[in-house]
């Protein structure tokens, strides 16, 4: 089994700057963590919303991941603020990990 942290806007869906409501899944990233889950690994998804502007998207954002479909364990609200994440276990979001198509719901 392996522990998935996997960031929500911008991988799981585009960056919308905020606007969060208007945002839709890309479907292949979807399935990608889906067939993950599946397998029995865990998956932990976080997002920055609410950084910035101190507004909990907390409930928001946990419902709006389980009206696409996602499945995880666990949703954490922050991370750190950077202009650059230098990881040596991070994949790009277009990486061939998700597939080759960015299609939405």
């Amino acid at each position: 089994m392996k522990t998935w942290v996997i960031d929500l806007d911008g991988t799981i869906c585009p960056d919308m700057n905020g606007q969060y409501e208007k945002t839709r899944p890309y479907l292949n990233v979807v399935v990608a963590i889906n067939r993950l889950y599946d397998k029995g690994d865990k998956i932990i998804i976080f997002t920055a919303r609410g950084t910035t502007t101190e507004k909990d998207w907390g409930e928001f954002t946990y419902k709006q991941l389980k009206s696409w479909g996602v499945k995880f364990h666990e949703l954490q609200m922050g991370k750190p603020e950077a202009d650059v994440f230098v990881d040596d276990k991070a994949f790009n979001p277009r990486s061939d990990l998700w597939g080759d198509s960015y299609d939405h719901v």
